[in-house]
């Protein structure tokens, strides 16, 4: 059943404590913020200490005069997580999906985080791309770089530019400047583009963590946002401006955070992956200079009316081979 976001957030500090930030209610809830015609939900299905609990964003459509719903995964990654035996998984999966038709979902769209591996649990599933996952656990972490990513980190540390972990407004404010330049100048797809407000709620969240890199003049050149719990963080958001792309800010601020998330004994920090195309594929590149742990990321679906969904595709003469699983909006 849908329940209330004080509900959700007790059942998943209580069986999901370790799970990522982007499962979290307190996450998930401010993507309204963003998009005003989304809205947040938490299914929860409870037997006893077995849980199965999904965060989704719902959005509301009309197809010849009908209301109906779709899923999609919040900013970043979603899909299910369950807790318990295997008759309860597959017991919550049927009456999730029972559920789902009852409430005229169409569709679900979902972003699995490859270091959950629940991207088993129900629907088609389809490899995307590899990510890079840095264990924080290594002895030696500066030494178990790529020697490009070690000097980068040495030739910021020369211009005597240092990091801050700080939320104060100059920092905030500079992030959220750089990173919406960034992404106009980019031509980045819209999934990229933030309201300054979501920016803002996010970043003040108690567990997002804004290291900033500042030259000896103390001026901020560029920042990395950063989701944390106490056993795992995403590289979420990045940004920096042309001087500090040319002293590699960035390879310093993951270097730096890295370093403190070790010393709080998180055991991993999720770089993510690069683009969807092995060609000419640089981001992938440079996060694969932090470390050769890589974990695969997989996205899926589940069609939950089938007939109202394929007479769609006819009506459009689409086919899922070609096209976005919403393909609608």
């Amino acid at each position: 059943m849908i329940v209330d976001i004080s509900y959700a957030i007790t059942i998943f500090n209580k069986y999901f404590p370790n799970v990522s930030i982007y499962y979290h209610p307190k996450y998930i809830s401010n993507e309204k913020i963003n998009n005003f015609n989304s809205e947040p939900r938490f299914y929860i299905y409870k037997e006893e200490n077995q849980v199965f609990y999904h965060a989704f964003i719902e959005n509301v459509i009309k197809i010849d005069g009908i209301v109906y719903r779709d899923i999609q995964a919040p900013i970043g990654y979603g899909g299910p997580l369950i807790l318990g035996k295997d008759d309860f998984k597959e017991r919550a999966i049927n009456n999730y999906i029972e559920w789902a038709k009852e409430q005229n979902y169409l569709v679900e769209l979902v972003k699995f985080h490859p270091l959950l591996t629940n991207e088993n649990y129900y629907g088609e599933k389809l490899f995307n791309r590899k990510t890079i996952v840095i264990d924080l656990e290594h002895k030696e972490l500066f030494l178990s770089y790529k020697s490009r990513i070690r000097r980068k980190i040495r030739k910021a540390e020369r211009e005597q530019i240092s990091t801050t972990f700080s939320k104060e407004s100059r920092y905030v404010k500079a992030f959220i400047n750089t990173y919406l330049e960034l992404m106009h100048s980019k031509n980045a797809n819209m999934e990229y583009f933030f309201t300054e407000e979501y920016l803002t709620t996010i970043i003040n969240e108690d567990f997002v963590k804004l290291v900033s890199a500042v030259d000896k003049e103390g001026n901020i050149l560029g920042g990395v946002v950063f989701l944390q719990n106490d056993y795992i963080s995403d590289y979420h958001l990045s940004a920096s401006n042309e001087l500090g792309r040319k002293f590699a800010v960035t390879s310093l601020i993951i270097h730096d955070y890295a370093m403190y998330a070790k010393m709080n004994n998180l055991k991993f920090l999720y770089l993510g992956g690069g683009y969807n195309t092995e060609v000419e594929n640089s981001l992938l590149h440079f996060k694969q200079g932090f470390s050769d742990l890589v974990e695969k990321f997989y996205i899926g679906y589940y069609v939950h009316n089938k007939s109202v969904y394929n007479k769609l595709k006819l009506d459009n003469n689409l086919h899922n081979e070609e096209h976005r699983v919403i393909f609608y909006r």
